[in-house]
């Protein structure tokens, strides 16, 4: 398994220096506009590097060959799904960094711990159930047809956000009594929620490597 993750993580440093540059130039963005700004960026590089991995498995024909190996097909997809559960927790760290260093610029407004950890879980949350919805299409269908589902996953709430400001209203009316439970609770029952898909994608993804043909 660990060989596995190392595997695709030696594939990512290929791509070492650009990503270095890229998230510096959003980080350092973040610092003097808005820390924020880095959140949606991390989330999608998160969901870019683990799709560039199953590029690289079927360029070079990675999955015959690992069948060859002492190498379980369950084995196979963990280890993609903690490759993408790494990734989410190291852009965590990542935006903290930017999170502490930006306050020490002067005029700064105090560090926001509570808020900062909200944030952080937020980003945890996104990648992990974005995950959860495009890799089952990616063992299925492979890399080339699941960017359109890549696609979509981003598309869907782009188009809701453009073309249906009211829809924020309707939610808060529909599950507005929610703010009455403490963060914790609703943490703690949307944690729960994502460890149950998070877990049910794996499954899926299992079943479908194991039935499929290379």
């Amino acid at each position: 398994m660990k060989a596995l993750i190392l595997k695709d993580l030696f594939n990512i440093k290929k791509q070492g220096k650009f990503i270095f540059g890229v998230v510096l130039i959003y980080g350092l963005i973040g610092m003097f506009l808005d820390v924020n700004f880095l959140g949606p960026f991390l989330i999608i590089l998160c969901l870019i590097l683990p799709i560039n991995t199953f590029s690289f498995d079927k360029y070079s024909k990675w999955d015959n060959y690992a069948l060859t190996l002492p190498v379980t097909r369950a084995q196979m997809v963990i280890s993609k799904y903690l490759l993408g559960l790494s990734l989410a927790v190291f852009a965590i760290l990542i935006n903290s960094l930017f999170y502490l260093i930006s306050y020490l610029i002067p005029g700064s407004q105090p560090i926001q711990i509570e808020v900062h950890l909200i944030f952080c879980y937020s980003i945890l949350f996104a990648s992990l159930i974005c995950f959860s919805i495009l890799f089952p299409f990616v063992f299925k269908l492979g890399i080339e047809k699941s960017r359109i589902v890549l696609f979509v996953i981003f598309l869907i709430p782009s188009i809701s956000i453009t073309l249906f400001p009211e829809l924020f209203d309707l939610i808060e009316d529909k599950f507005g009594f929610l703010m009455q439970y403490s963060f914790v609770f609703i943490i703690l029952v949307s944690l729960v929620m994502l460890i149950s898909i998070f877990t049910l994608s794996i499954c899926i993804s299992i079943g479908i490597l194991n039935k499929k043909d290379f």
